[in-house]
Order: structure tokens, then C-alpha cells, then sequence
């Protein structure tokens, strides 16, 4: 911040508004989630991390790892 003030690329007033625009835009994603349905289950393991490899979910949906000493296993 001290670096935008001093380089007159932002004053405080612009900061605020900056702010309270951020305060908004998080408290409309909230009030979406609370009044949004709950997914189905499987959703809720979709785009949730990148599969590393020998990690990841199983085409029967159910996650899987894979172990070097027993081979992959479903967890």
C-alpha cells in the first residue's frame, strides 16, 4: 500500500471504496451459496483439486490411490 501511495497511483478515499466494494461482492457470494441448493454427492468431489498422478477418483466415481507396495486402491 505504501508504495501505491507514495507513487500517487490510489489515495485513501479510492481505497475505501475499494474496499467496501470487495465487503459487497463477498457478501452477495454468500447470500448466493446460503440460498443455493445443495448439491448431489457427486458433485461435491468435482474440480475440487488436481488429480496428482496415482491420485484421483475411479471411473465407478469412488476415489482412488495408488499404493507402489499394494497397487490401487479404492478409498
Amino acid at each position: 500500500m505504501t508504495y501505491m501511495f507514495e507513487n500517487k497511483l490510489v489515495n485513501e478515499s479510492e481505497l475505501k471504496a475499494i474496499d467496501k466494494k470487495i465487503d459487497e461482492l463477498v457478501e452477495r457470494a454468500v447470500e448466493f451459496a446460503d440460498e443455493s441448493p445443495v448439491p448431489n454427492r457427486i458433485q461435491l468431489r468435482e474440480n475440487v483439486f488436481v488429480d496428482p498422478k496415482g491420485f484421483g477418483i475411479g471411473p465407478n466415481g469412488s476415489y482412488r490411490c495408488e499404493d507402489p507396495t499394494q497397487g490401487t486402491t479404492q478409498v
